[in-house]
């Protein structure tokens, strides 16, 4: 197709732009094949250098050998020597030939190698040959002169052998260097004939364009538009230029299809790993927000860590900002075997989770150095849990051996560990708000809703195993008497006091309660009532022995009702029934005294009292107690209101 501004065809536009090509190749050619033969030439010659340089190297060691064997039957007279230097002189005389051969066409070469060889030959007629000649070496007259003569004459031609070989290697050393100087002759050269070719065919390539362009225009714009969505468009080709033009361009259309592609498939793989991580946080943290028992958010927090870190130890610290320090809540490993732990108790500051604490970002430890930034391989990680601001406890991760953390497992663990905080401080929030709901405030004894749950576990306890369970009420006698002659504060101490006292008598297995005012009860697990008598008591000795308030002189005393459940009770109201009303009963009987449910209360005056097992009530005397007994408390809450009894 001819062009519209009369230029030449598009097959003479190719041609003429590939001339330069071609006059480069040419040139390139034969700068190849001339440095062909210089280094065919060169090689030749270094061959032949080298076989000469070799066969002198072999000659001269052969000769001595020979003079090391002469010196030798010197010295011994040995025969054996000789049979040596003949051998060596042997071997000489075999290269000789293969020398001359490699420097018959060096003049300088040769004259060198015949004034080796005639120093050599001098050597051995004059010395070595006489040495031999004589039947005994005592014949050749001072030994140590003749040796002397000989290492002149040997010296002599050493020193030409020398030259020879100072000549050789130099030969050698020439022939090289004008194989460098030929390469890089030849190297330069193409570099200047390729860099004109290259700059010709650039300039021809680029007027070659100028001329097709413009033909191809609007071919072009058909195929943009095809290539951006818009498959209507129909292409018109004539000739084998435009048909590669739009081989090329629908080339482009199908490569960015397949970068499309490429991208949604990214997008695709990226929903769906961040779908995977939110799924992953999800029930990691719904896991530990399940509950707001603080042992099971600690060991949710711990156990669902390990497979999101893929490390193989988890361990929960709480932070005491009160004594500046963390505390390990909860430790866990994946192969269940429990973990070693050197420090239960860390400062903040020091340690990997005691610095996490203290700055509240992300640490990683590896071979004892801690720093914010994640290396390659690390021993330890430790994130912050943060709920309202503070630092309420650190996530701490530990490998067996360095150990990488990916980017993912990284990202999961930072997002979960604020979540992780929340349940953490609401597990500790619900922690302290249940004890104090179930604790006195006065005497720091459990009260009576606490009472009513431990009652119904241990009746549904002693239903399925009949385990036997019984349940003291206590009462302070003439209580209100106390508080107006001494004070609500006195008053307020002694419950305090006896509720200390209370706890210290008891088994650890069993329970004290404050069930109201100056009222207390008492769980005996496993026991039965003989058992809740022989514990009365004991109290009763311990209460006796609390020291007096200043200026008084009263005595305090208690009453008591003791109930040993069994079938006939359904639920723990019933039980604080029956123990109630043997206390009433032991109060109507004179205070001071303490009855079990279902037996007869008799006066203590009565003698019969002491000597009727059955009718046994637990008291003391019936005389009154000269001293007033009380204590003063640890401290006091609100005051007592007085009681009837």
């Amino acid at each position: 197709m001819e062009p519209a501004d009369g230029a030449r065809p598009l097959a003479g536009e190719l041609t003429r732009a590939f001339r330069p090509v071609v006059w480069t190749l040419v040139v390139v050619l034969l700068l190849a094949l001339g440095h062909f033969g210089v280094s065919w030439w060169v090689d030749d010659e270094l061959a032949g250098l080298s076989a000469a340089d070799e066969a002198r190297g072999e000659a001269h060691e052969a000769t001595l050998e020979q003079e090391s064997s002469l010196r030798g039957y010197l010295l011994t007279g040995d025969p054996s020597y000789q049979e040596a230097y003949r051998d060596a002189r042997a071997r000489a005389e075999g290269v000789e030939t293969e020398l001359l051969r490699s420097v018959a066409g060096d003049d300088e070469l040769s004259d060198l190698l015949l004034s080796t060889w005639n120093r050599r030959t001098r050597w051995t007629t004059e010395w070595a040959e006489v040495a031999l000649s004589a039947d005994d070496v005592g014949e050749l007259g001072d030994r140590s002169g003749y040796v002397a003569d000989g290492m002149v004459l040997f010296g002599s031609y050493r020193e030409a052998d020398a030259g020879l070989a100072t000549a050789l290697d130099g030969r050698i050393d020439d022939l090289r260097l004008l194989a460098r100087i030929a390469f890089l002759t030849g190297l330069a050269a193409s570099v200047v004939v390729i860099g004109t070719g290259l700059v010709l065919t650039f300039r021809q390539l680029r007027r070659t364009r100028q001329h097709v362009e413009q033909p191809l225009h609007d071919l072009l714009k058909v195929v943009r538009r095809v290539r951006n969505g818009d498959l209507s468009a129909v292409a018109q080709t004539s000739g084998p230029a435009e048909l590669r033009m739009v081989a090329d361009e629908l080339g482009a259309t199908t490569r960015a299809l397949a970068e499309e592609r490429t991208r949604a498939d990214r997008r695709e793989h990226e929903l769906g790993r961040l779908a995977d991580v939110a799924g992953r946080v999800l029930d990691y943290a719904q896991e530990f927000s399940s509950s707001l028992e603080l042992d099971r958010v600690l060991h949710a927090i711990g156990r669902g860590a390990l497979p999101l870190s893929g490390l193989p130890e988890a361990r929960v610290w709480i932070v005491e900002h009160d004594d500046d320090q963390v505390v390990l809540a909860h430790a866990v490993r994946d192969d269940g075997v429990p973990p070693d732990v050197e420090a239960q108790r860390q400062r903040l500051g020091e340690s990997l989770p005691g610095r996490a604490a203290q700055l509240g970002r992300t640490l990683f430890e590896r071979d004892g150095v801690i720093d914010a930034r994640q290396g390659h391989e690390i021993d330890g990680v430790a994130l912050p849990m943060i709920a309202g601001g503070l630092t309420i406890g650190v996530l701490e991760l530990r490998a067996d051996a360095a150990a990488s953390l990916d980017q993912t497992a990284h990202e999961l663990l930072e997002k979960v560990s604020t979540q992780a905080g929340t349940a953490l401080e609401a597990a500790r929030m619900h922690g302290r708000t249940r004890e104090l709901v179930r604790r006195d405030d006065l005497t720091g004894l459990m009260n009576r809703r606490q009472l009513d749950e431990d009652l119904a576990a241990e009746l549904a306890r002693y239903r399925r195993y009949q385990t036997p369970c019984t349940f003291i009420l206590l009462d302070l006698d003439l209580f209100k008497e106390l508080n107006d002659s001494l004070g609500h504060q006195a008053g307020d101490e002694f419950l305090v006091s006896f509720g200390a006292l209370l706890r210290e008598t008891l088994r650890t297995t069993d329970t004290a309660y404050r069930y109201g005012g100056e009222e207390f009860g008492v769980v005996l697990r496993e026991s039965g009532a003989e058992d809740a008598e022989h514990l009365l008591e004991r109290l009763r000795a311990r209460v006796l022995d609390l020291a007096a308030v200043e200026g008084h002189e009263r005595s305090v005393t208690f009453s008591g009702g003791i109930r040993e459940a069994d079938l006939s009770y359904e639920d723990p109201d019933a039980v604080i029934r029956g123990a109630d009303q043997a206390l009433y009963e032991a109060k109507r009987a004179g205070r001071d005294r303490w009855l079990v449910s279902g037996r007869d209360v008799v006066s203590l005056d009565d003698d019969t009292t002491h000597s009727s097992p059955e009718r046994h009530s637990g008291s003391s005397a019936a005389q009154p107690r000269d001293t007033a007994t009380l204590a003063r408390g640890a401290g006091s809450g609100g005051r007592v209101a007085p009681s009837a009894r």
